[in-house]
């Protein structure tokens, strides 16, 4: 989940989306805000995986924003220290570090066919889906927590994006 133009999305204004909440609860924002590099001391491990699938070591980090089409970027290392929203974003107990994160960014409000992502949607959708679970494959992750990629803020249908992702992991 993430915004294709904007780290973070509107987490500086307020915005209340996935990848929001994830920048509110974490350090996750020292990774893909840029801005604020020159104040930082340790910046986290930054992968890009472009729209040819291939993973390279991000340096330039003016190569980040916009997110290719079916690209991603890999994040190592962020510490989430707060909880959720329902509870107030509450410091946690223990914060959970060493967490590693995936941005793709969904379509925008893409076109439907009924309840289903149209044909050129769910191709480009199955493609993002492939990127991301080769990403975690070629950092030998064996577990993964999924968002609902695209089907809150971006309106994409939870049902075929479930479906989508079935299929690619089959």
């Amino acid at each position: 989940m993430a915004s294709a133009t904007s780290p973070g999305g509107g987490y500086r204004k307020g915005d209340g989306a996935q990848e929001e909440n994830l920048f509110r609860r974490s350090d996750y924002f020292r990774s893909l805000d840029i801005d604020l590099d020159s104040i930082q001391d340790e910046i986290p491990g930054r992968f890009y995986c472009s729209n040819d699938g291939k993973i390279r070591s991000l340096v330039d980090l003016t190569a980040m924003y916009p997110i290719d089409e079916y690209g991603a970027i890999y994040t190592s290392g962020l510490t989430f220290f707060r909880n959720s929203e329902d509870k107030g974003y509450e410091y946690m107990e223990k914060p959970l570090e060493g967490v590693h994160a995936l941005a793709v960014a969904a379509y925008r409000n893409p076109k439907l066919d009924g309840n289903l992502l149209s044909p050129k949607y769910a191709v480009g959708m199955r493609k993002k889906i492939e990127n991301l679970l080769s990403i975690a494959h070629y950092h030998k992750h064996d577990c993964l927590i999924l968002s609902a990629l695209g089907c809150g803020a971006f309106r994409n249908p939870p049902d075929h994006v479930a479906k989508l992702f079935r299929s690619v992991i089959e």
